[in-house]
């Protein structure tokens, strides 16, 4: 496990309403996705990968409808109205760390004052609410996706994912993306390795299960 580090990406969902809901009636458009071009530098250390804030991370935000392949209906928090617009992020690294897991009300005050030159470019619209995902905050993950250190031997994902055995048949295995020697990081990785891990007892098994549609929707999966 020495040879192995976690990375940090966090999802953040942003609840934006108009400021007066007679304007929709007026033809002011629907909400865009948001494309954020930083063109002043972040105030403070340039040193400081906080520097400006964790809303510095944000690159854009795109509209999550239900149409959008966000999976918005499933994964808005409980008690948002499916009413507004939801904009989705997503951060990597210290800004990720900064958000997981910490309280709506203090995500919403920085993002409106981290974001307000942006805002001002949409006086129609107001964000209301924010939530962050909390992978990384989470003591149960400490992450949200694996890597190995630039020391580790080539055949490290190979021995992290060796059975524990007994009388020659593998008794505890190991799947999880960070098994994967290709897909480590990903979620056909993770896919893939659970399926090696079935494989894996079968055969020790000696047993052969009749499902020619089972695993027909993994042969598609490839290392993002």
């Amino acid at each position: 496990m020495r040879h192995f580090a976690c990375g940090a990406v966090e999802k953040i969902f942003v609840s934006v309403e108009r400021r007066r809901p007679e304007a929709e009636e007026g033809g002011e458009g629907e909400l865009p996705s948001l494309h954020l071009l930083w063109t002043e530098p972040a105030r403070g250390s340039t040193a400081d990968p906080l520097a400006g804030g964790w809303t510095r991370g944000l690159y854009s935000l795109h509209r999550a409808d239900a149409s959008s392949g966000e999976g918005a209906a499933a994964s808005l928090p409980s008690g948002w109205s499916r009413s507004r617009c939801v904009l989705v992020g997503w951060l990597t690294g210290e800004s990720a760390r900064a958000v997981s897991g910490r309280p709506s009300r203090e995500l919403l005050r920085e993002l409106e004052a981290g974001l307000a030159p942006f805002w001002r470019l949409l006086p129609s619209w107001r964000p209301v609410a924010v939530h962050a995902t909390s992978w990384t905050a989470n003591p149960l993950f400490g992450g949200s996706y694996s890597y190995p250190r630039p020391a580790a031997p080539a055949d490290a994902a190979d021995r992290l994912a060796a059975p524990l055995a007994c009388g020659g048949l593998p008794t505890v295995c190991f799947a999880g993306e960070a098994t994967h020697t290709r897909c480590f990081g990903t979620v056909a990785g993770a896919m893939l390795s659970g399926e090696r891990e079935a494989e894996r007892l079968l055969t020790a098994w000696d047993m052969h299960v009749e499902d020619p549609e089972g695993s027909r929707h993994l042969e598609h999966l490839e290392c993002s």
